[in-house]
């Protein structure tokens, strides 16, 4: 990805900078660090996009194959598409996504919705999956022209009709849409959630149609998120759970470059669950970012890139440069 450093171990981690005040400044560690950090633009929201952007090569698999192959379903047959629920509420002359995060879908909620979604699209070889209450999958025979970036972009980088699948080929998949939101619009599940005064699942958001790569050899991740757990399932690499204090990962850091990656904040600030978010933010800061930063600083690794905000890398790099295994090279059989 143009602006990160070929060899950093990235963080991803977008919601960390949300509240820190609209003067551009990193957070304090990073501020402090001898090299102040840079701050980068880049074309990418949200955490999907952030991730597939980082690995080498177009790969074989789509986003949303590549998210499901960690979901433990196990079948891996067919082209499929991310299915998420979302709330559209209209705004002015445009409609407003709010994504599943913000939602609280149960588990009943989302297999009852389900059940009439494959009632209704079985006769046209449509099968809805519910891998989780707020991540669905669409087994479609088909996932040309469907071009939408993952929901926690829409209204952040793109307005919601600017969002929608483009153009001829893309015709399919609005149409589809804008049946699903008929059939899902007076659902007895949306009625009950309306009358205890909660959103309506009133649409799924279809995507993931976009190539996902894989990691270069040697390359730990530690994340808990769907899309790297599957991108490093079958390779060189290892995945790990994404422990909450630096004692879970120092001891076994073997230097080189790795990644973190986690959607928590996002969440939270989804959820408006500022508690959550301060506690998870102090959490992110003191187990990775300062740990990170003292290794910087001892040269133990070359360069530092963290994805704190929607649009934005923050960069250091120590002065001298150790490492010689590239993070976005893919590696030679």
């Amino acid at each position: 990805m143009p602006g990160v450093p070929a060899q950093a171990f990235v963080v991803v981690a977008p919601g960390l900078m949300a509240r820190d005040g609209a003067d551009g400044d990193p957070p304090p560690v990073l501020a402090s660090m001898p090299r102040r950090a840079r701050r980068i633009d880049v074309d990418r929201v949200g955490i999907h996009a952030i991730v597939a952007g980082l690995l080498p090569g177009a790969g074989s698999a789509t986003v949303a194959e590549t998210c499901m192959r960690s979901e433990g379903d196990g079948d891996t047959r067919g082209p499929v598409l991310r299915a998420d629920p979302v709330h559209l509420s209209p705004d002015r002359d445009s409609l407003v996504l709010t994504t599943a995060d913000a939602l609280a879908v149960s588990d009943d909620e989302a297999a009852r919705l389900a059940e009439t979604v494959n009632a209704r699209c079985r006769d046209d070889g449509l099968v809805l999956k519910v891998a989780h209450a707020e991540r669905w999958y669409l087994r479609v025979d088909d996932t040309s022209g469907c071009d939408a970036p993952a929901p926690e972009a829409v209204g952040v980088g793109a307005t919601f009709e600017s969002a929608l699948p483009t153009g001829t080929p893309g015709r399919r998949w609005r149409a589809m849409l804008n049946e699903l939101q008929m059939l899902l619009h007076e659902h007895p599940v949306n009625e009950s959630r309306e009358r205890e005064g909660n959103r309506a699942i009133n649409s799924v958001w279809l995507w993931g149609a976009t190539p996902c790569g894989e990691p270069p050899d040697g390359v730990t991740a530690w994340s808990d998120h769907p899309l790297v757990r599957g991108a490093w399932t079958g390779t060189k690499s290892a995945c790990v759970p994404m422990p909450d204090a630096a004692s879970g990962w120092m001891g076994n850091y073997a230097g080189g470059p790795g990644l973190v990656a986690t959607d928590r904040l996002q969440r939270s600030l989804a959820r408006r669950d500022a508690d959550a978010w301060r506690e998870q933010r102090a959490s992110l800061l003191s187990a990775w970012i300062e740990p990170l930063c003292a290794l910087l600083r001892r040269r133990d690794i070359p360069s530092l890139a963290v994805f704190a905000d929607d649009g934005a890398v923050w960069a250091l790099e120590s002065p001298r440069r150790f490492w010689s295994l590239p993070w976005r090279r893919r590696s030679r059989p």
